[in-house]
């Protein structure tokens, strides 16, 4: 049903996939800024903007962001092909382990782990912090929308930024000459810049991204034709919320076509499944979590990821999804149970339950993550739906049968 993305020899293993290194290294940030003489503006959506100035209110706080536009401009480049990684089911564990400690580089990390489809890293020296896709494939014939993002922390002190400034501050200057020469030797042209201020004024950290537009209207996604929407390359003065720790952020968003899945933890996961009737997939998110030394389950692993997978069923079709989930696990990557409470280190048999209009299956993923299956019952309609939902954190422990 659904189009592998998987060659046809076997998978290797993932240290030996596809290792995308800078592509230049880090600008000398300081002996750059006044060479810079272009001007930066586009808003965050899919269109630049004309200069704007804007505030907007969540709660107590205030943003203000600045947007300007930027000149056009071309680039032809021939472009490669970028093969998506290939993951084997049973290869994730030592992946998992490798993102739970923080090995690699961000962008290998990514391309690894969300199949981020595009070659651009971060600036070096950055350890990775977090990675996120997203599938949209609800409206059935049109294409599946994916959305990629990955984030990256830096030692290095970031340019000042400066959303008043007529080109957003020695920040945003720093990041154009790191990412612009980049982008441009894949095919993508800078449309704009919006600076962010949280502190609405008041001296507390802010940001700045570019945009950039594809210049073709097709983007190859593997050997796949694709629509590129607007690519954001972003710079923070404090990424992560109250540590004052700086970074970058990269976003990129394509439409492809459906029943294709160029995520390689999700291509090596979703297959072992069983069809449910008429499974159509719909939604899918991916993505990385971080949870404090003090929180009750540390031990497993204070940087993990969380999966989910969404199907659309056949309606009225819930007793048989039932029968399929319950029956059709055998020899699959997805075994029935939980670990013991009595018995830790053994899968405990568990039979499925339902509550309200809510069947759910607990399940051990190969042999180590915690997982659960859901069919979902519309009262009203009877329409169907099945979600998957797995726990991967690094340092879980092979888990054994219990002893007959």
């Amino acid at each position: 049903m659904f189009q592998s993305t998987r060659p046809r020899s076997a998978a290797s293993r993932f240290s030996s996939l596809t290792r995308v290194r800078h592509a230049r290294l880090r600008a000398a940030l300081l002996g750059a800024l006044a060479l810079i003489a272009a001007s930066c503006g586009a808003d965050s959506g899919d269109e630049a903007t004309d200069e704007t100035t804007t505030t907007t209110t969540q709660g107590p706080a205030k943003t203000t962001t600045t947007t300007i536009q930027a000149p056009a401009g071309t680039t032809t480049t021939e472009r490669a092909v970028e093969p998506i990684p290939v993951l084997d089911a049973h290869d994730i564990p030592d992946l998992i382990v490798a993102w739970g400690n923080g090995d690699g580089e961000p962008l290998q990390l990514a391309q690894d782990i969300i199949g981020f489809p595009i070659a651009v890293p971060t600036p070096e020296g950055t350890e990775a912090y977090s990675v996120s896709v997203d599938l949209d494939g609800r409206v059935p014939d049109l294409p599946w929308r994916w959305e990629w993002s990955y984030e990256a922390t830096t030692d290095e002190p970031i340019p000042e930024i400066d959303v008043k400034a007529e080109q957003l501050g020695p920040g945003a200057i720093a990041l154009s000459e790191e990412y612009g020469p980049i982008l441009a030797e894949l095919g993508w042209r800078h449309t704009g810049s919006t600076g962010s201020d949280p502190s609405s004024g008041a001296g507390g950290p802010q940001s700045v991204n570019h945009v950039y537009t594809f210049d073709d209207d097709t983007f190859l996604l593997g050997e796949i034709d694709a629509t590129a929407k607007p690519l954001f390359v972003w710079t923070h003065e404090e990424l992560i919320f109250g540590t004052g720790i700086p970074g970058y952020r990269i976003d990129v968003t394509l439409e492809a076509q459906n029943n294709f899945i160029p995520v390689p933890m999700v291509e090596a996961l979703f297959p072992e499944v069983p069809i449910a009737p008429g499974a159509r997939l719909t939604g899918l998110t991916l993505r990385s979590r971080n949870r404090a030394a003090d929180s009750f389950d540390a031990d497993e692993g204070l940087r993990y990821l969380d999966i989910e997978y969404t199907c659309e069923l056949l309606p009225d079709s819930a007793n048989a999804a039932y029968a399929v989930y319950s029956t059709g696990l055998e020899g699959s990557i997805y075994q029935p149970g939980t670990e013991s409470f009595f018995e830790p280190g053994f899968i405990e048999f568990e039979e499925p339950t339902i509550n309200g209009d809510r069947w759910t299956q607990r399940v051990i993923v190969l042999d180590r993550y915690p997982g659960e299956i859901f069919v979902d019952v519309d009262p009203d309609t009877g329409e169907v739906s099945s979600v998957v939902r797995i726990t991967l954190e690094p340092n879980r422990e092979v888990l054994q049968p219990l002893p007959e």
